[in-house]
């Protein structure tokens, strides 16, 4: 009676993980904007919408960009334009480009970091930065990640919008 009570555990066990893990799809990517002031854009899981998070920000203010997907040491690279007004498909690629033309890479890495939320895709890396002085108030600047999942699909993420105040 033991074994069984024990294989029955370990099946409920194991319909448990296999519900854990898919919890997100294999295009999910996180992008989040975290600044010293507090004020935090993005998603820090995953989710999708081709309007921008916006956020505040001041010159000098330190600024810390989550970039989360699902594959381990993917390389990311993060686009800046001065908006965020289309949702453009490009084939092949995961989501819509949110960003306007013309688009300046601003800075690539890997997802070297892991994480175990479960509820979110496992790996990340954090891009930091301190925002420039100088900036015009209102004046905005766009941001949206590219990275790869676990079978090296291309995916975009939400478009963040940072306006200098």
């Amino acid at each position: 009676m033991s074994f069984l009570r024990f294989a029955l555990a370990s099946l409920a066990l194991l319909g448990f993980s296999n519900v854990a893990l898919a919890q997100y799809p294999a295009d999910a990517v996180g992008f989040q904007w975290s600044g010293s002031s507090g004020a935090s854009a993005g998603r820090f899981c995953w989710g999708f919408e081709c309007r921008p998070a916006t956020v505040r920000a001041s010159g000098g203010e330190q600024i810390q960009l989550l970039v989360r997907a699902d594959g381990q040491n993917a390389p990311y690279a993060i686009f800046a334009s001065l908006g965020a007004s289309q949702c453009l498909p490009i084939p092949g690629i995961a989501h819509e480009l949110a960003l306007d033309f013309p688009l300046t890479l601003v800075a690539t890495g890997t997802l070297s970091q892991q994480s175990p939320i479960l509820a979110c895709p496992s790996f990340f890396d954090i891009y930091a930065f301190t925002f420039p002085n100088g900036i015009p108030r209102g004046a905005s600047v766009a941001l949206q990640a590219l990275t790869f999942n676990a079978v090296a699909t291309p995916a975009l993420s939400i478009p963040i919008l940072a306006i200098a105040g």
